[in-house]
């Protein structure tokens, strides 16, 4: 089988012939017999530059629905790998084997897939070169197993969870880590330097899929919220029953709508402080009833009536993205001093708009634009 010479920054995916591998785990399918080798990956820690203390050998394939990358993580102490068990996207100390590709090939962003030998999925979503959002949730499949010679890990990424644009030819950023926990060993395909800056600009290359196109996106999502507080009581107050919010709560962004494309918005005004944050989108009001001497009710959130987003990259360099929101108008419930209701206005209904447009310049080095 042909191998990569170890200064090679180019990978190749071939079709998968005669037809896709099944998910299973392991690398038996016909498809990947005929599939390159990549191998000879490099320490990056904790000896930079040095190849790597056990072998890894990866293909990858593809088909009109999917990308396949199969990984053969050879261990010659096989029954001390670590596969830690959680829940989904929580980082353990485990073994772990990641692939990174940046399919707008723009240098700057990159859709990150990973897993353990325990079958943990972990996915995270990069952008601006060195930034990541962990809360970015793909649909994609993965299995793995382990024998004694190591473990292995089958992915199938589809098309839909990427973006690329149209073109007989794709050519994206890539790269795969792995982790070999007992030696806090860490590998890559495509070596990135501690002494030079940047992440996704350091990516190798995937070259060879050809003829597929970006599907069209369509995506159900049910979704639900809710929220439960206890709190002493107050006598004769309507709406303090003791299962009412106490206080205001503040978590990350959360919301599929408004975490996809997210990059898109961030404009750093110093620090951590964004210029637009997505949770005023459906805040709570920040008006109050008069209780006219009696109690007045707490309203939580205000009620989204409709919201629009349109987000992307053109193969030219231009990020463009528009949001627009509209809130309803939220009435809280009082009663006063004599036992009288009434409804008072605490948040008028309210819209929302905000545009980004930015350049590429420099092979994604640097960025112009206004927001």
């Amino acid at each position: 089988m042909r191998r990569l010479p170890a200064s090679a920054e180019v990978a190749t995916a071939i079709r998968a012939i005669p037809s896709a591998p099944s998910i299973d785990g392991t690398l038996d399918d016909e498809a990947w017999l005929s599939a390159p080798v990549i191998s000879d990956f490099i320490q990056r820690d904790p000896d930079e530059g040095e190849p790597a203390t056990e072998r890894t050998e990866a293909k990858i394939l593809y088909t009109d629905n999917a990308l396949f990358v199969g990984i053969r993580a050879f261990d010659s102490k096989a029954s001390e790998i670590k596969a830690n068990l959680t829940r989904r996207d929580e980082w353990s100390p485990s073994d772990w084997i990641s692939i990174m590709i940046d399919s707008y090939y723009d240098r700057r962003t990159a859709f990150e897939f990973s897993v353990n030998p325990a079958g943990v999925k972990l996915d995270i979503y990069r952008y601006d070169d060195n930034d990541e959002d962990r809360g970015w949730d793909a649909v994609w499949d993965v299995a793995t197993s382990l024998d004694a010679e190591g473990w292995t890990a089958e992915f199938r990424i589809p098309w839909s969870q990427l973006r690329f644009g149209n073109g007989h030819e794709q050519r994206f950023g890539f790269n795969i880590y792995r982790r070999i926990n007992r030696l806090n060993e860490e590998q890559y395909w495509k070596l990135l330097p501690k002494n030079e800056s940047g992440f996704v600009s350091k990516f190798g290359d995937l070259i060879g899929i050809e003829g597929i196109e970006p599907p069209r996106r369509v995506e159900i999502m049910p979704y639900i919220s809710s929220t439960s507080a206890f709190e002493p009581a107050e006598s004769g107050n309507p709406f303090r029953t003791g299962s009412d919010s106490a206080f205001e709560t503040f978590f990350p962004e959360k919301r599929p709508f408004f975490n996809e494309g997210i990059d898109v918005f961030k404009f750093s005004i110093g620090g951590r402080e964004q210029l637009f944050y997505t949770r005023r989108i459906g805040r709570a009001p920040q008006g109050s009833a008069d209780d006219r001497g009696g109690y007045a009710q707490t309203i939580d959130h205000s009620t989204i009536l409709g919201a629009a987003k349109l987000s992307g990259k053109t193969s030219s360099g231009w990020t463009l993205g528009f949001v627009g929101a509209l809130t309803a108008e939220e009435k809280a419930s009082a009663v006063d001093s004599v036992g009288v209701q009434h409804r008072d206005a605490v948040e008028p209904r309210t819209s929302y708009f905000v545009g980004r447009l930015a350049k590429d310049f420099r092979d994604g080095f640097t960025q112009v634009g206004l927001f």
